[in-house]
Parts: C-alpha cells; sequence; structure tokens
C-alpha cells in the first residue's frame, strides 16, 4: 500500500477526503492524517517515507505553502504533492513550486471523490 499524508486542518472535510480515499481505493493508499502544516511536517519526518502529500492551503501555525516548501528545502522524497484550497492556483504560485522536480498538482475546493483518486494515481 502507498502511503499518503493528509494535511487538513478542517475536520469535516479531513474525515471527508478519508473515507473517499477509504472507499474508492481501499487497497491502494494508507493514510496518515495531521491537523496542520507543523504536525505534518513532523509526521513527515517521524512516518515516512510517504508516497504522497495532500495537503490544505489556508491552516494555523503552517499553512500548506510553507510546508510545501520545507518539503522541497529538506529533500524529502514524494511522487505527489496535492494542493487543496479555496483559493486561485495563481494566489499560491504554484508554477514557481513545480520548477523544483516536484509533481504538484494545486486542486480547487470543492471537488469530486473521483477527482481527489485521479490526482493520487
Amino acid at each position: 500500500m502507498k502511503k499518503i499524508l493528509l494535511v487538513e486542518d478542517d475536520e469535516l472535510i479531513r474525515v471527508v477526503c478519508v473515507d473517499i480515499i477509504s472507499i474508492l481505493a481501499p487497497k491502494e493508499f494508507e493514510i496518515v492524517t495531521a491537523l496542520n502544516g507543523k504536525e505534518g511536517l513532523k509526521k513527515i519526518q517521524q512516518e515516512g517515507p510517504f508516497y504522497a502529500l495532500v495537503t490544505d492551503f489556508n491552516m494555523p501555525y503552517m499553512n500548506g505553502g510553507e510546508l510545501v516548501r520545507e518539503v522541497i528545502n529538506q529533500k524529502i522524497p514524494l511522487d505527489r504533492i496535492v494542493i487543496l484550497s479555496g483559493q486561485s492556483e495563481n494566489e499560491l504560485d504554484i508554477e514557481k513550486l513545480n520548477k523544483e522536480n516536484y509533481k504538484i498538482t494545486f486542486q480547487n475546493k470543492p471537488f469530486s471523490p473521483e477527482k481527489l483518486i485521479s490526482l493520487l494515481r
């Protein structure tokens, strides 16, 4: 099973994402969750390696953009990074982050369950 770290401060969205992945790809992914970027970075360092990082952008303590920058700066290997946000992609400067040889995808909220799974495959 591929291990995914889901970082989301909104409990409802976190639970729904876990349910989506668990129902649509039950034997494909193992899910670890974190409530913010700071906790997510700690889990990456202590519980890795991870196949993918799925992170909300707007969170307390360390937002998703800061988390992704830390992952890149520390050269933590990940096959996929998915940033979920209600903001526009232009505001997040994803293109600049993609130049670091990571596959980073931006996904607006809301999204379909099938879209989330396709971003992870």
